[in-house]
């Protein structure tokens, strides 16, 4: 039904193979709606897929509508109801007022115009009218050429050893990049907290959906900030879902691949390493953990990032292994410091808090020593940021527990008598 997903998809149990057959034949390249998550309180859905073939016409799919509907049944706030930061109008972005019937927003990564553009190729994006209780989002992140042409500008630039200031830097427009794909998915997270299910879409589904679902996961979930979990998170959303590692690294012959190669999981482990900086005691692993894994993209040792999907790389899984044992057993990937903190990451998105990552773009020059200092030291104030936080949460317990003993002394005396 579709060669570009994993074998196994998870759907509510109200969805029928019907359903399932008739929207992969609606959405591009088969790649239906499916949920990659779920919020264990108040059951939120985290779903994926590709964009609706609506075409010029507007063609809708009646199954596809019921699937869609179908991923919201599971939330606590299926109904329809009023919820404080939702969103306005279909077609706003999602820094809207709040509407009071949406049940589940679905996102999509391009900007508005850009899936307008997809109609005269048959594609499209889906209309509240279509689906109800459902509205509309356009994310405006850019597609992989504008990616591509962003980084080699900025990776050209690393190569001047006269460029000292970040003015420059920013010019290239890399980090806006990746202010971009955060703040999309800080929003996501906070409206799956708020039990809004979440349906995520570019053109394909398996670039800037990869990017925002991996992210919003890590932001809410901290078993993927641990070492193992982090593999099963690129594992699931970069590798089982069809993220087209051949043609993006630009593996096999240049000339095979030249127009579809995009930096764009680099820019996602690029968006990581600004966690990393901003929630330094949150993730088991570190910065050599990620760069590790973006060195072995291109080394060809690992048979994890060979081929475009998880159905190619049946072919080579026994005659390749895999990077993440090997990667388990690096101690110099794990962060000493590291605690589990379950509440989820909240980054600070403006530009001015995100890092040119020096510890990778730079890492064979001398030059930007100073900027370098700098983001030492800022890492320096943010562990202890976080150490001051969990010092007062354990306060606060400790607190708690006086009180709590203070109140039953105060009615063993009561009852005692004792005064």
């Amino acid at each position: 039904m579709c060669t570009s997903y994993p074998k196994l998809l998870v759907f509510p149990k109200e969805v029928t193979e019907e359903m399932i057959k008739e929207s992969a034949k609606f959405r591009s390249g088969g790649r239906l709606p499916t949920i990659c998550w779920v919020h264990p309180k108040n059951k939120a859905t985290l779903s994926r897929c590709s964009q609706p073939m609506t075409g010029l016409s507007g063609y809708a799919s009646q199954s596809d509508q019921q699937l869609v509907q179908c991923l919201y049944s599971m939330s606590e706030s299926s109904e329809p109801v009023a919820v404080q930061g939702a969103l306005k109008n279909s077609t706003d972005s999602l820094n809207s007022e709040p509407e009071s019937n949406i049940s589940l927003y679905i996102v999509d990564a391009r900007s508005k115009l850009a899936a307008k553009c997809n109609w005269a190729k048959g594609g499209g994006y889906e209309s509240s009218e279509s689906y109800p209780h459902c509205a509309v989002r356009f994310m405006d992140i850019h597609n992989i050429h504008e990616m591509r042409k962003s980084f080699r500008a900025m990776t050209r630039l690393c190569q001047e050893p006269s460029i000292q200031d970040r003015h420059t830097f920013e010019q290239t427009g890399w980090l806006n990049h990746v202010k971009k794909v955060l703040q999309g998915s800080k929003k996501l997270a906070k409206l799956v907290e708020r039990g809004k299910c979440i349906l995520v879409h570019c053109s394909d589904g398996w670039d800037r959906t990869s990017q925002l679902v991996a992210l919003t996961e890590l932001l809410l979930d901290p078993y993927y900030r641990s070492l193992k979990g982090f593999g099963v998170l690129i594992q699931k959303e970069w590798l089982s879902f069809g993220h087209k590692f051949d043609e993006r690294l630009g593996h096999g012959e240049p000339e095979d691949y030249s127009q579809e190669q995009s930096p764009i999981f680099i820019q996602f482990m690029d968006a990581v390493y600004q966690l990393l900086c901003q929630y330094p005691n949150w993730f088991e692993f570190n910065e050599a953990y990620l760069i590790l894994i973006l060195d072995h993209l291109y080394s060809g040792r690992f048979g994890t990032f060979l081929m475009d999907s998880e159905h190619e790389r049946e072919n080579f899984r026994d005659s390749t292994v895999s990077i993440w044992p090997w990667l388990a057993s690096k101690d110099k990937v794990r962060n000493p410091e590291y605690t589990q903190y379950n509440a989820k990451i909240e980054p600070n998105c403006a530009t001015s808090h995100l890092h040119i990552w020096i510890g990778y773009y730079e890492r064979y020059k001398e030059f930007m020593k100073q900027y370098h200092e700098h983001q030492q030291q800022s890492l320096r104030r943010n562990k202890l940021k976080s150490k001051l936080i969990m010092e007062n949460e354990s306060l606060k317990e400790m607190v708690k527990k006086l009180i709590d003993e203070k109140q039953n002394i105060a009615k063993v005396r009561k009852a005692l008598k004792i005064y």
